[in-house]
């Protein structure tokens, strides 16, 4: 039994060290930043309808592209473009810049004029400004109060930074996670002044926490900007943490939220193991507590000691054993 004890004694040590160790503070360390997106570029920016312009697509993960000329910068969606010169393209499947050629179509309102390109789903833009010889000029009307020019995203991936970080994160202790965000300009016209805050929540545990992010700034026409940072969050890192991410600066404000869930496998392997443990020892104590009441009591032969006083009485020690005839 007391070896039992010992060992039972030394994993419940090494346990509570474990843990001890497993617990972390948050930190935040910016990982990247940069700007990115599709592009288009013409082989000249002044053109009149009936020519031919080559172009190099770049930067879409879409696989087909819509090519067409609008005025008014495009502000007012498909109103300002001539829909039925748009063209379609593929982009090549590799990545590489695509170079493409179409002719030059007047759009049905006045410049400023754009060569827009787009995916089908619109979600991707890119967009060139150009002079239309001989295509009226008039003030830009509209805006992007009717559609939303920015668009946002957030992912959260737990973060690969060494053995004893790994370790940590299986005992519930702090666990590193890698978080990207992109904001994304939609729009035909460049967005100066675009702001972008982020956070996240432990289910159950706590409030909000923040995740400080630089200032984007200005975002030109179809332009992605993009930050990873690696955000530490404390222990106990055990069940769902959601991620969010807003966007504002032009048009209405848009938010992206993930979520990510932490399941601490050693820390469960530990309780496991403590309770089998526990009742190994539980049961070896109520078989021994069983035997003890099953087995029949000692009779002790010869004088007693009433008194517990470890000598006899004078009338015990007079008394002679009697003869049986």
């Amino acid at each position: 039994m007391i070896r039992y004890r010992t060992a039972l004694a030394r994993a419940l040590a090494v346990f509570g060290a474990t843990v001890a160790c497993a617990l972390g503070i948050g930190t935040l360390t910016f990982a990247q930043s940069g700007l990115s997106g599709p592009t288009v570029v013409p082989d000249r920016y002044e053109m009149a309808p009936g020519e031919r312009v080559q172009m190099t697509i770049a930067g879409f993960r879409s696989d087909v592209v819509n090519m067409t000329f609008c005025g008014n910068e495009g502000r007012r969606g498909s109103t300002d473009c001539n829909v039925r010169g748009t063209q379609a393209h593929e982009t090549n499947d590799d990545g590489t810049p695509t170079p493409a050629e179409m002719p030059v179509s007047a759009p049905p309102v006045p410049c400023p004029c754009i060569l827009r390109v787009s995916s089908v789903d619109n979600l991707e833009v890119a967009v060139a400004p150009i002079t239309l010889i001989g295509h009226p000029v008039a003030d830009v009307v509209g805006g992007s109060e009717f559609a939303k020019p920015l668009s946002v995203d957030i992912v959260a991936n737990p973060a690969s930074t060494g053995l004893s970080s790994d370790l940590r994160s299986s005992l519930g202790g702090a666990t590193t996670y890698d978080v990207t965000v992109q904001v994304a300009n939609r729009a035909t016209f460049p967005i100066p002044a675009v702001a972008v805050s982020s956070s996240y929540i432990r289910q159950n545990y706590d409030d909000t926490r923040s995740i400080d992010l630089p200032v984007p700034g200005l975002l030109e026409p179809g332009e992605t900007w993009e930050q990873t940072v690696q955000v530490e969050v404390p222990s106990p890192t055990f069940g769902d943490v959601e991620w969010s991410a807003t966007a504002s600066g032009q048009g209405p404000t848009v938010t992206a939220t993930d979520s990510t869930t932490s399941t601490p496998i050693l820390l469960i392997v530990f309780g496991l193991i403590l309770a089998i443990d526990l009742l190994i020892l539980l049961v070896r104590q109520l078989m021994r507590v069983r035997r003890r009441r099953s087995d029949p009591p000692v009779e002790h032969l010869g004088a007693t000691d009433p008194d517990d006083s470890g000598w006899m009485s004078d009338e015990a020690t007079r008394r002679e054993p009697e003869l049986v005839s």
